[in-house]
């Protein structure tokens, strides 16, 4: 933002509340558009190289969110000085970001005089000829975000379409596979879910076989093959396909019912429960698009990957550099499909790899319990454990998380697994020595498991509390105590990070938003009525058009300097240093060339969360934005009327069906009211770290102290409350992608909506079709095995125990005063106080680093280990630090060229092989001969050699 540095700035009057003074102040700063930007493109040129790319010229009404209301143009609204001199430079304070950690930013750096003498060694190691070879694209064509720049293609072509019929077919085709799948495999032993990468190279051979062989003629006005196989068609599909990868969160809530509860709400209360915890916080996400789609500090790394793919298979941008990323990543992909059959099938000890129990003689089967827990993987802390899978590697995304988000996540892992748990064992703090060290189970008070049917009545499992008494209180080992208490301290910390790094920029976001939309009522109003001093003009623009924006032919190929739009430097009025336009540059002219500088270790969006900048939320200038500006919008009262719809038929259903559902209207409303208090700041963190804070813990939490003893009330109260963040999350996620995609807003709209009423149809009806069909699905939820045992209702059964603990025996008994856990909540105050010391340190030493320091992720990441096996805290440690620092650092051509598509290739390749390896030969139960990284399963419960039989016994049994 341009702002004014002179003493009376900051005091200037206040902008005029009545209609008339408003219209005039407006229609004077739509006159004074031509001489105020590009004074702004002067001074942010002149002030700072590594600030956002400057904003158009085009004619336009000026953007009013740029002006605080107690700024003013060097004057009075009323009487705008009749200047073209530029303003005062803002002063140093206020225009470099000083409060950045110094090396923690790629700066986007201008040559002005293209023979301007370069540092030979940033010439020759750190310019990529594939990037700045382009020289028709300019400086202000580059996202601010270093990463993106490097994939995300500038151009754009509309003419190419997004929802045609084969889109639509291809859509609807893996949307009925993936939520299939999805569901089918619930209820299998092992889990299997397909992966975007899947979807995205599936549908590519099948899409342009359609275009071959489809004719091409319309049905009811529609072309069956509108042309060539396109990307916006391919990224398309992936949506809404993606939408049913997982199985829907409700189908735990029916399926419990049906097999522990022996209830069922029918067809139709049924899919209504499904379409609404799945849609209602799609409703949510429109409001949310000003902070968390369209500024480019809101970058969501984990969409790159998919985004270098799609350009990689189109041949989007650079030819040439397409051809060399698609020839390795067929050879990366075919690598790692062929290696994957060594840990998945031939060799499975490589998945877990316990240098801890090899050590202290593991294979001899004389190994201490204690270090057969700090060691092991599977069921253990994985101290020294490190992982050859690449399906467990790439569980944090180490090739596209930044690094100083990884070492948060990985960093507190390690802390909290392999020095904070053993010691809490050691010094047997909540009896510690009587549970397995790392169990996320629980237990009685002497160590056996803790059997919920023996408190509950047989005829309608409601809670007893005699039988409570009578069989033992529930019990935890201290690590699982602690994971709720980080995760109780994880909540508070989200709030107060976000309230102290980027609540005023979002006060003032919101302020300007609303003075914009007045001002734009009043235009519209005076316009309309023909206003003394109207001039009849939209918003958008002096003639109510949007300029245009740069296009791209119909073979995808980068447009050259004369056939590109107002976005282009080259075509934009240049300024001379008075702030007068000048003439525009000779046609032979050098444009100025992009470099980025000697990366740093981390990425450009600081660890604070978004760049801690003034204008953090400034989405105007961003070149992928400009290239959207094109596409009809989709209007917020869509987003508002899906809200309510969704709201209502919420209450509806856990009205009709309130017996089995055991939830009030009110329940509806606060667990949205929690969804909505927590999903910005939550996305806030998840758009820049790829890590998300979920809220399952504490909506079970909320309900559970409100309203104990109703078991299936507390999970759906719990999955309307998280399943409304985590969706709405998805959606923007998949906004982002479609910016990035340059994908119209309402077909990625309707691309995720119709896939998720699709894919949660499709849940159901394969979930009722198997309980029914499957004897061995409801005799392992009755007894716990099945005669069959490919067949399990694992899931469902730790679905019934959460109900139960949290919503029959409920957090009064297990957290509340005089409880053994009560201390778990003081880590509500905690979680909000650690956030402030490094927020204060960074303030007063903002080169020093405390930026990093990520509390939110910190705490909730803590326990990732114990959920998702500890043999992921090492390996993409160092898979991240190689990728993001030694590779970026040393060899920047090679990590800009190929690093995300590596990404892809290495995803696709390990999970291909490994749903192959399930359907050939794991479902037939052919197994690899024995051997010393096979062992034999009579005699070990891991590969690792960590715990044998006889080990096994000592650790899981009290």
């Amino acid at each position: 933002m341009v702002r004014d540095a002179s003493p009376s700035a900051g005091s200037g009057p206040e902008p005029p509340n009545d209609i008339s003074a408003l219209y005039n102040y407006a229609s004077r700063l739509e006159e004074e558009i031509q001489s105020f930007k590009p004074m702004q493109q002067q001074v942010r040129k002149s002030t700072t190289r590594s600030s956002k790319p400057s904003v158009s010229t085009s004619p336009s009404f000026p953007d009013i969110s740029s002006f605080r209301s107690d700024e003013t143009l060097n004057g009075s609204p009323a009487e705008l000085p009749q200047t073209t001199q530029p303003p005062s430079v803002p002063s140093k304070e206020k225009t470099e970001p000083e409060s950045r950690p110094s090396g923690s930013t790629h700066t986007l750096q201008i040559a002005d005089d293209p023979a301007e003498e370069v540092n030979e060694e940033d010439e020759e190691e750190y310019e990529s000829s594939e990037y700045t070879d382009d020289e028709s694209v300019a400086d202000e064509d580059r996202s601010v975000i270093p990463e993106v720049a490097l994939v995300v293609p500038t151009t754009d072509d509309p003419t190419l379409p997004a929802i045609t019929f084969r889109s639509f077919l291809l859509g609807s085709f893996f949307t009925l596979l993936a939520a299939g799948t999805g569901q089918f495999y619930f209820f299998r032993s092992a889990n299997i879910i397909l992966s975007p990468f899947f979807i995205i190279l599936s549908a590519y051979p099948m899409g342009r076989f359609l275009a071959r062989v489809l004719p091409k003629v319309k049905i009811l006005g529609i072309p069956l093959n509108p042309g060539p196989f396109n990307v916006k068609e391919h990224t398309v599909i992936t949506v809404c396909a993606s939408t049913s990868l997982y199985f829907a969160y409700a189908i735990e809530i029916l399926s419990t019912q049906l097999l522990y509860y022996n209830t069922d709400i029918g067809p139709l209360g049924s899919i209504l429960l499904l379409w609404t915890t799945q849609c209602l916080g799609y409703g949510m996400a429109g409001f949310l698009r000003k902070w968390l789609v369209y500024p480019a500090a809101m970058w969501w790394p984990a969409n790159l990957p998919y985004v270098t793919l799609y350009t990689t298979l189109h041949s989007l941008g650079n030819k040439e550099l397409n051809r060399k990323r698609f020839r390795f990543f067929t050879k990366a992909f075919v690598i790692m499909f062929v290696y994957t059959l060594i840990p998945g099938w031939l060799a499975p000890s490589l998945t877990s790899v316990a240098v801890l129990c090899l050590a202290w003689g593991g294979p001899s089967g004389t190994l201490d319990p204690f270090i057969a827990q700090l060691g092991s993987g599977y069921y253990g802390g994985g101290v020294l454990n490190f992982t050859l899978d690449w399906n467990y590697i790439a569980t944090l995304g180490p090739l596209y998380t930044p690094l100083w988000s990884q070492l948060n996540i990985i960093g507190s892992m390690l802390v909290y697994t392999w020095v904070i748990t053993p010691l809490m064992y050691k010094s047997g703090i909540w009896d510690a020595k009587t549970f397995p060290i790392f169990s996320t189970k629980g237990f009685t008070t002497n160590g056996t498991a803790y059997n919920v049917s023996m408190i509950l009545n047989s005829t309608d499992l409601v809670f007893n509390q005699t039988l409570y008494d009578n069989y033992s209180p529930f019990r935890m080992s201290p690590y699982w105590v602690m994971a709720y208490g980080v995760n109780f301290a994880a909540l508070t910390a989200t709030l107060v990070h976000v309230a102290l790094y980027h609540g005023p920029e979002i006060v003032r976001s919101v302020k300007h938003s609303w003075l914009k939309s007045k001002a734009r009522s009043v235009i519209r109003r005076g316009s309309t009525s023909g206003s003394s001093g109207s001039r009849g003009t939209d918003i958008e623009g002096g003639t109510g058009s949007r300029p245009e924006t740069p296009t791209v032919d119909k073979s995808e190929q980068p447009i050259p300097e004369t056939s590109r739009s107002s976005t282009s430097s080259a075509n934009r009025a240049a300024t001379d240093p008075s702030g007068q336009p000048s003439a525009a540059p000779a046609p032979d002219s050098k444009p100025r060339r992009w470099r980025m500088k000697k990366p740093a270790m981390f990425s450009k969006v600081v660890a604070d969360g978004v760049g801690n900048t003034t204008d953090e939320f400034d989405y105007e200038t961003d070149v992928h934005m400009r290239l959207m500006s094109k596409y009809a919008e989709v209007p917020t009262w869509w987003y508002m009327v899906l809200f309510l719809s969704m709201i209502g038929l919420s209450i509806l259903t856990v009205h009709v069906w309130n017996k089995q559902l055991q939830l009030e209207y009110w329940g509806i409303l606060l667990a949205i009211g929690i969804a909505m208090l927590f999903v910005l700041p939550v996305g806030l963190i998840q758009a820049v770290s790829s890590w998300q804070v979920g809220l399952n813990v504490v909506t079970e939490y909320v309900i559970g102290l409100i309203k104990p003893g109703i078991p299936i009330g507390n999970v759906v109260f719990k999955t309307y409350g998280y399943l409304a963040s985590y969706q709405c999350l998805a959606l923007i996620s998949d906004l982002k992608l479609g910016l990035y995609m340059k994908i119209p807003w309402r077909a990625l709209f309707a691309a995720q909506f119709y896939g998720t009423l699709l894919g949660s149809l499709v849940n159901y009806a394969v979930m009722k079709i198997l309980i029914l069909s499957v004897d061995d699905i409801t005799q392992y939820a009755r007894e716990g095995i099945a005669d069959d045992e490919q067949w399990s209702a694992r899931l469902t059964q730790i679905f019934f125990t959460a109900s139960v603990i949290w919503g029959a025996i409920g957090p009064m008994r297990i957290f509340a005063r005089g409880s053994p856990y009560e201390v778990t909540n003081w880590f509500f105050l905690i979680g909000a106080i650690l956030p402030i010391p490094f927020w204060l340190l960074h303030k007063k030493y903002p080169k020093a680093g405390f930026a990093y320091v990520n509390w939110p992720i910190i705490l909730n990441s803590a326990p990732f280990a114990g959920q998702n096996g500890a043999n992921t805290i090492l390996s993409p440690l160092i898979v991240s630090i190689v990728s993001q620092w030694w590779v970026r650092s040393r060899h920047p051509k090679w990590y800009e060229k190929y690093n995300f598509i590596l990404s892809a290739a290495l995803d696709a390749g390990a999970m291909f092989m490994s749903v192959l390896i399930f359907v050939v030969l794991t479902s037939n139960n052919v197994q690899y001969k024995f051997w010393a990284l096979n062992p034999d399963p009579d005699k070990w419960i891991t590969s690792e050699y960590c715990l044998n039989k006889e080990v096994g016994r000592v650790v899981f049994s009290p």
